[in-house]
């Protein structure tokens, strides 16, 4: 019913009305004034309490969806984080730091030095800002233990790496901002290799089945390379006993393995 409608017929019975019976005349204008301003009043009240129902459901939405992200180590920034079975690390062309992230691991005195053996590798990629790959290993021989983590330390050992990798052909935008370099090769198979910080850019990325030098220290229970370590993470031959750093196979230095 259009609104002219109800004026006429609130004027119609508005006539109908006895005036002798009462002390006052009726109004219809009025009377349509006050109904039009109680129901704008009414779909005012609406209105604002379905804006801050919605600011409230967005902003649980939002907050659960950082926990969940986070809380289960999800990528944040799109980009392909397969590594093909067939990388090796002389497939990094080059290295960049993406240091986005004011906390660098480097105070936290050792808990683990030892030579393990690479079993699984899980890249999350970036994550919260930080580039993370977890690794799952077996224990080959313990160089030191930290008495407070003996018990813990046994056959196994799960640490992770502030360091990932992508193929150059699909470097991320996040990720792209801090390469300097042109890459004027043949992209297919070759890797990028992106680190939290300096102290980690000569750092390995590990490979299945291969052995490793690593220095290990813990934060909220879980084990990390040691930034700030003589042998954060390189490759272990074990028929040389020798360990390579860059490009080049050192001996094993005892004095930074004795703590």
């Amino acid at each position: 019913m259009e609104e002219k409608d109800i004026d006429k017929l609130l004027r119609e019975k508005a006539n109908s009305i006895d005036d002798n019976k009462y002390n006052y005349k009726v109004n219809v204008d009025e009377i349509k004034l006050k109904a039009n301003s109680k129901r704008k009043g009414i779909v005012l009240k609406i209105s604002v309490i379905s804006t801050l129902t919605a600011c409230i459901i967005a902003f649980m939405v939002f907050t659960i969806s950082k926990k969940f992200l986070f809380s289960n180590n999800k990528v944040v920034i799109q980009g392909n984080n397969e590594i093909s079975e067939k990388f090796r690390n002389e497939d990094i062309i080059d290295t960049v730091v993406y240091d986005k992230h004011e906390k660098i691991f480097t105070d936290e005195f050792p808990a683990f030095i030892g030579i393990i053996k690479v079993k699984q590798v899980e890249q999350k990629g970036i994550v919260d800002d930080i580039p993370i790959t977890i690794v799952k290993s077996s224990i080959i021989d313990s160089l030191y233990i930290n008495e407070k983590y003996k018990n813990n330390i046994q056959d196994t050992l799960d640490f992770y790496i502030l360091s990932c990798v992508y193929e150059i052909e699909n470097i991320p935008d996040n990720i792209n901002q801090f390469v300097t370099s042109d890459y004027g090769v043949d992209k297919k198979d070759k890797y990028l290799k992106v680190v939290q910080n300096d102290l980690l850019k000569d750092i390995a990325y590990p490979e299945i089945e291969k052995e490793y030098i690593v220095t290990l220290s813990v934060e909220d229970e879980k084990y990390h390379i040691n930034n700030i370590s003589k042998y954060k993470f390189y490759e272990y031959d074990e028929n040389t006993k020798k360990v390579k750093i860059g490009n080049e196979w050192q001996d094993i230095d005892n004095k930074y393995v004795v703590w």
